[in-house]
């Protein structure tokens, strides 16, 4: 089977005229891959039929619940919540919060992060005295968790994923959070 390159353009027409992609090596007589609309997933070695790997309507290996991930920037307020304030709007579990520290804070700094009420109250449930003045880098709350936070915590449709500076002032900090969340 001919291969065929497609840039950004094609592929955005591929979706919406055909039901799926196909994904080729040169000399294969079967795709590799066939990505559906409808969230089918197959996958194969080029020298058979590919066969369902995974399947939206939970058939073969199926699912029904996808890991979303918000980005969120970090912002300098040292009010509670004001590093930021996140809420899916859905009862859901927040299984991993990664912080990513692209420049310090100036001063001292540490914050929390963790299940709220509200987006302006402190909780350290998730990461309990994150150091904001420490190099730029990546923390989360599965290795960084500090004194009280935890690797996951359940969460209502009303409240929210809150930061806040615990001490110190968040002035400098820039960088941004990603939440990672499953839907109940």
């Amino acid at each position: 089977m001919p291969s065929k390159t497609y840039g950004p353009p094609d592929v955005v027409r591929a979706v919406l005229d055909h039901p799926h992609i196909e994904g080729y090596l040169d000399g294969d007589t079967f795709p590799r891959f066939k990505l559906w609309t409808s969230g089918k997933i197959e996958m194969g070695n080029g020298s058979s039929a590919p066969s369902t790997v995974l399947s939206a309507s939970g058939s073969t290996g199926g699912f029904d619940r996808l890991i979303k991930v918000k980005k969120v920037a970090l912002a300098n307020v040292d009010t509670a919540g004001g590093v930021f304030a996140f809420s899916p709007g859905v009862a859901c579990f927040v299984e991993r919060v990664v912080v990513n520290r692209t420049t310090a804070s100036s001063g001292a700094c540490t914050i929390d992060i963790g299940i709220a009420a509200n987006a302006t109250t402190l909780n350290d449930t998730l990461m309990d005295g994150l150091n904001a003045n420490a190099t730029a880098g990546i923390s989360d709350n599965i290795n960084d968790a500090g004194t009280n936070g935890k690797a996951r915590q359940l969460m209502s449709a009303t409240q929210y994923v809150t930061a806040s500076v615990a001490s110190g002032a968040s002035a400098g900090l820039v960088g941004f959070a990603y939440i990672h969340y499953v839907e109940l």
